[in-house]
């Protein structure tokens, strides 16, 4: 359920907030891109990979993954459906 458009002219995304199973979330959409942070749109095979391409994230456990994932604010960036990169704080 989309709740409310609006748009960037200086950066051209599109800005919506939306409601998924009664959570509010934020997307914002430019050329095929979406950065959101919507939990159910968070992929935990391909953050657990992008984890373990790093240094500091290498020893983490899928199970971790999740646990994060979980408890914390997370933002997703997906290019169509697939997700490219993550974000968690």
């Amino acid at each position: 359920m989309l709740f409310q458009r609006g748009g960037s002219k200086k950066t051209g995304w599109l800005i919506s907030s939306v409601m998924n199973q009664g959570v509010a979330s934020m997307e914002w959409r430019k050329a095929g891109y979406l950065i959101t942070d919507d939990k159910s749109k968070v992929q935990l095979d391909t953050v657990h990979r992008l984890l373990a391409a790093t240094y500091w994230g290498c020893r983490r456990p899928k199970n971790i993954v999740e646990r994060m994932v979980a408890g914390s604010v997370c933002f997703s960036l997906l290019h169509g459906a697939v997700q490219i990169g993550s974000g968690v704080r």
